[in-house]
C-alpha cells in the first residue's frame, strides 16, 4: 500500500504530524483572526449576509458574528443542525472503532519491509497504520499503530449502538487479538480506544452521481467538504474547500486566481 520512511525514496511528500503540519501553518498565518474555544450552534441567512451564533466556552455565552460570506466546512449531518435548509436524507455514515495500541517493537514478518498502511488479511479490520511512519528519524523500538475497524456489516444504526453497547474492553480485547493474528510475537502495551458514531460517509449506490451533486446552497452560504463527493478522501476535501473558497470570493468581490 505504502512504504514507511526512510524506504519512500522520492516517490512520497511526507513529514511529520501529517495534515495537521499544513492546518498549523494555515493557523499561523491567520494569527488572531481565529477564534478558537467556540462552539457554532446555528447559521442564518441576514439582509446583508449571514448570523453565525457560537458559545464562548471560556466566558460562558453566546456571541453573535455578522460576515458577508460563510463556509461550511464541516460533515454535513453536523452542517444540517445548523442549516435546516440541508437535505442530509440521502446520507449516510459508516461508524468505526479506532485504536491506538502501544508496542515495544515494530511489527515483523516475512515478505516485504513493514509499510506504513497495513492490511489485515485475517479479519474485517483494515489492519494497521504505522504512527511514526512519517518519521525518518523514528527508532526501532517502540511504537504506536493506529488500528481501523469499520463496523461496515450491519445497518449504521444497528453498528452505532452495538459500539456503544460492547464494553470498552471487550472492544479493546478485539483490537488485541486480531493484532496477534497478523502478528503472534507483538509486545502490546496500551491500548487506547475511540468509537466513531459517524466516521465516514457511505458512497451508497445512487449516491455519488445522484444525491451528492444536489447537495448545494445558495451564496452567501457555501459548503466545503468531502462529504459533498461521498467519498472520505483528503482529494475530495480539498477540491471542495478550494471551490466553496473561491466561490466566496467571487460573490464578495474579492480578485483571486483559481487554482481548479
Amino acid at each position: 500500500r505504502g512504504f514507511a520512511a526512510p524506504d519512500v525514496a522520492d516517490n512520497v511528500l511526507t513529514w511529520p504530524g501529517g495534515n495537521g503540519h499544513l492546518a498549523g501553518l494555515m493557523a499561523k498565518r491567520l494569527g488572531d483572526r481565529i477564534r478558537p474555544g467556540r462552539i457554532v450552534h446555528a447559521v442564518t441567512r441576514t439582509d446583508d449576509g449571514v448570523a453565525i451564533n457560537s458559545f464562548d466556552v471560556a466566558r460562558g455565552e453566546t456571541v453573535r458574528t455578522q460576515a458577508r460570506a460563510a463556509i461550511l466546512a464541516m460533515p454535513l449531518f453536523v452542517t444540517a443542525r445548523l442549516v435546516p435548509e440541508i437535505n442530509v436524507k440521502p446520507c449516510t455514515y459508516a461508524p468505526w472503532i479506532v485504536a491506538n495500541v502501544t508496542v515495544a517493537q515494530p511489527p515483523r514478518g516475512t515478505g516485504v519491509p513493514l509499510a506504513w498502511d497495513n492490511v489485515s488479511t485475517t479479519s474485517e479490520s483494515l489492519g494497521y497504520v504505522v504512527a511514526t511512519h512519517q518519521d525518518a528519524s523514528a527508532p526501532a523500538g517502540a511504537t504506536v499503530l493506529t488500528w481501523y475497524l469499520p463496523l461496515s456489516t450491519m445497518a449504521p444504526a444497528s453498528a452505532r449502538r452495538l459500539m456503544l453497547e460492547r464494553p470498552a474492553d471487550e472492544w479493546k480485547r478485539i483490537v488485541r487479538d486480531d493484532l496477534l493474528a497478523m502478528h503472534p510475537d507483538l509486545d502490546i502495551g496500551e491500548i487506547a480506544l475511540w468509537r466513531w458514531g459517524h466516521a465516514m460517509i457511505r458512497p451508497t449506490p445512487g449516491y455519488v452521481w445522484g444525491a451528492a451533486p444536489r447537495h448545494r446552497v445558495e451564496p452567501p452560504l457555501f459548503l466545503g467538504h468531502s462529504d459533498l463527493s461521498g467519498l472520505s478522501l483528503f482529494e475530495e476535501a480539498h477540491f471542495h474547500g478550494t471551490q466553496a473558497a473561491e466561490a466566496a470570493m467571487t460573490t464578495l468581490g474579492h480578485a483571486h486566481e483559481t487554482l481548479i
